[in-house]
């Protein structure tokens, strides 16, 4: 980065470093989101959100960028730093948070919050819920979640306190952790409110590491005061070529894309077994007619909502075959988003809004840039892809 940024996140996949970043840009802050490939990236930032694809099982190459992002952290000295982890407690971010706080050198506590309220995700006893029933009874299960907070997020054998949803109510909270302000805290939390207290009570602290999901980095933008440095904030770019690329199987992208459907849209199927210039072809017609397309993959696997690695390179090979006609996308899906921005060849995301179901709007460096709308796949209503179409058809073109 050539500005040393106010705030630093790590982020296990490219969705959940846009959603991490887009409630700093409501708050007039620059948020620039760096994708794994492009670590060398020199874009301008107040907030920096550094991904590190530890999400998709990278292990070695994963905690390599951590390591690297954490001596950079050392480096800049931000004064926030935060690790964003997955509401649904996937990934490895035990292995993540190891190595950031032995390369960072943070000497504060470690505050876990791991709470999505907003999405219905919430931290009872240590115990993530979704809607009230306890994760590993949802169709989010994994490998990891039949255990608490603690052992999903903490490296083993490590100490750590709990404050429940009483405490971090209670009169007493803000002195009781800053007393005991020192190594693992877990919190729960139910509301937005109740992470709005957990942030006022942890900005008190010296070099605290946060560790939560969106849901916490929004409380934080909400809570953190503006320097008075400030940069421009970039304006996304009309579109007149848009193309939705769903690279999720999860229910709620299901029923997004039949709602689009609903709405007159075509679908195109991408099957990785057939030529990507006759997939783009096809879709290349409709954005000469209509303006729009979409595309999907129509071989998933039924479990967890995952595409495979190959359903998600052929969906980014179909839009980089179509580079010279689309400048606007909208994108399902964490694996799909990094595979389709690192084809196009992407070095920086520059965020300018969050919107309605969990959906971060922004354009893409270098200029002149693709505006873009991008979503994880569970998140959202049955007409997010709906109204994400409509949002980016009506952002006005930078004179």
């Amino acid at each position: 980065m050539s500005l040393s940024p106010e705030v630093v996140i790590i982020a296990d996949d490219l969705t959940g470093a846009l959603d991490a970043s887009a409630p700093f840009a409501e708050r007039g802050f620059r948020p620039v989101v760096v994708p794994s490939f492009a670590l060398e990236s020199t874009a301008q930032a107040d907030v920096a959100v550094l991904c590190s694809d530890s999400r998709d099982g990278a292990g070695g190459r994963a905690r390599g960028r951590i390591a690297a992002y954490g001596d950079w952290i050392r480096t800049v000295n931000p004064r926030i730093v935060g690790l964003k982890v997955d509401s649904l407690l996937r990934g490895d971010p035990v292995g993540d948070l190891e190595v950031l706080l032995r390369a960072s050198g943070r000497s504060g506590p470690i505050l876990i919050a791991p709470a999505l309220p907003r999405q219905g995700r919430t931290v009872v006893r240590g115990r993530v819920l979704v809607d009230g029933i306890s994760l590993e009874r949802t169709e989010h299960h994994s490998a990891c979640v039949a255990r608490g907070v603690a052992e999903a997020i903490l490296p083993p054998g490590r100490a750590r306190t709990h404050f429940s949803i009483r405490d971090i109510r209670s009169p007493g909270f803000q002195r009781r952790l800053r007393a005991g302000s020192g190594g693992f805290v877990v919190l729960d939390a139910e509301t937005d409110q109740d992470l709005d207290a957990i942030v006022a009570a942890g900005l008190a602290i010296e070099q605290a590491t946060w560790v939560g999901s969106s849901g916490l980095f929004s409380a934080l933008a909400r809570a953190v005061r503006r320097s008075e440095k400030r940069l421009a904030r970039a304006a996304t770019l009309s579109s007149e070529n848009l193309l939705v690329v769903a690279g999720s199987a999860s229910s709620a992208t299901t029923r997004q894309l039949n709602t689009l459907k609903a709405s007159g849209l075509r679908l195109h199927g991408v099957d990785p077994v057939e030529p990507t210039r006759d997939i783009a072809a096809r879709v290349r017609h409709d954005l000469s007619v209509d303006g729009i397309a979409a595309i999907h993959s129509i071989r998933v696997r039924a479990s967890a909502g995952a595409l495979s690695a190959e359903h998600a390179a052929r969906l980014a090979d179909v839009v980089a075959d179509l580079h010279d006609i689309v400048d606007g996308l909208v994108i399902v899906g964490g694996d799909t988003t990094q595979r389709v921005f690192r084809r196009l060849g992407v070095q920086s995301l520059i965020v300018t809004s969050a919107l309605f179901g969990g959906a971060t709007l922004g354009i893409t460096r270098p200029a002149p840039g693709i505006s873009f709308i991008c979503k994880a796949g569970s998140f959202g209503d049955d007409r997010t892809l709906v109204r994400a179409v409509e949002s980016l058809r009506a952002q006005k073109r930078t004179p």
